[in-house]
């Protein structure tokens, strides 16, 4: 589904009581997307579309967990156990876990994270992309 949403899931949002918990902040300007990253816990992209998005290196970056959907080129980032976990699309309740196991694995998987250098993805990167271009 595309499209403002927003009616809906602020109306859920409030049907859950959970009006002090949850914040839609709208657009961000991009030189401040990592003071949002940096306040959260993990991050979650239930994507059907997005593979290989850029915002996973950012949040790793950050020193979160990353959740994602198991399609296009997702897994080539987000080694499922290692630096975040894998779900298949559609399915709630795996996504439900993921987040609950995100965080209560923080830890393991933010030292993963913090153990490689902006180089080490880069070149992670570009080998990827040159075995996909051979």
């Amino acid at each position: 589904m595309e499209g403002d949403m927003s009616a809906s899931l602020n109306e859920q949002v409030q049907k859950l009581g959970l009006t002090e918990h949850v914040r839609f902040t709208g657009e961000i300007p991009h030189n401040k997307v990592n003071e949002f990253l940096c306040a959260s816990d993990v991050f979650a992209l239930a994507t059907h579309f997005e593979g290989w998005a850029n915002v996973f290196f950012e949040a790793m970056a950050c020193g979160l967990p990353v959740i994602t959907t198991d399609i296009c080129g997702n897994a080539e980032v987000v080694r499922n156990g290692e630096n975040g976990l894998l779900v298949p699309f559609g399915n709630r309740e795996a996504l439900a876990d993921a987040i609950d196991k995100a965080l209560t694995t923080r830890e393991a998987i933010i030292n993963y994270a913090h153990g490689r250098t902006w180089e080490q993805v880069a070149d992670e990167v570009y080998e990827q992309f040159n075995k996909i271009l051979s």
